[in-house]
């Protein structure tokens, strides 16, 4: 409890999966997918936590025996109680979760793939933002970890940023890092790589412009001329 007053609070699990491409995170179960939601054992009850104070809590997972082999995602929140208000208004919660991905072994399958490296050739504005999309047709989870680099016409770095996050079973995830030089015009050359299952993939470097397009007209008027 980072706040200068008692908070009460409740401890949950929800299920952990995502819809389209941009991994939009929803906590409820799927039609096909079995929910491990039940397999936990969280503590139950409101609590309640000092100002400034911290607390540890267990938990256990107790998988069945018929499980079936493959990855499993759920999320653990903490969330506030509900404030009592003497008036009419708006009472906000607050909560925090942590992510856990189990993976019950067995005949699984880890297969993934880079399915597309893009970016528009030309940026009409900052920041350059490509498109890199990765599948994982497998059946457990697996971590993705990479860099995309931008330099300049003459080979000098002028920004990175870092590609990295967690693929469910089954599912396509567009990464979308972004990337934003000194400079908001100017011809930048991207290129990269990404990491998963022990393999590494090189991103195909490609030139992008990135200029407003009232520069681009000015520059034809003078060429015209």
């Amino acid at each position: 409890n980072s706040g200068d007053e008692v908070i009460k609070y409740r401890v949950y699990v929800n299920d952990l999966n995502v819809k389209n491409e941009d991994y939009e995170k929803i906590f409820e179960p799927l039609p096909g997918i079995t929910s491990p939601v039940t397999w936990f054992s969280v503590p139950e009850g409101e609590r309640t936590l000092a100002a400034g104070a911290q607390e540890k809590l267990d938990y256990s997972i107790t998988v069945p025996f018929n499980a079936a082999p493959r990855g499993y995602s759920a999320v653990i929140f903490a969330e506030t109680a509900e404030p009592e208000i003497d008036t009419t208004g708006i009472a906000r919660l607050k909560r925090v979760g942590s992510l856990v991905y189990l993976t019950v072994n067995g005949d699984t399958t880890q297969k993934g793939e880079l399915l597309s490296f893009d970016t528009a050739m030309w940026q009409k504005h900052l920041p350059i933002v490509p498109s890199i999309r990765i599948q994982n047709a497998g059946t457990t989870h697996f971590e993705v970890d990479g860099e995309v680099r931008l330099k300049n016409v003459f080979g000098k770095e002028v920004d990175k940023a870092s590609v990295t996050g967690t693929l469910l079973p089954q599912t396509i995830r567009n990464f979308k890092p972004e990337l934003s030089p000194e400079r908001s015009v100017g011809l930048y050359k991207v290129e990269g790589e990404v990491k998963f299952l022990d393999q590494t993939e090189s991103l195909k470097s490609g030139w992008i412009l990135v200029a407003p397009p009232l520069w681009i007209a000015l520059v034809l008027a003078v060429i015209a001329r």
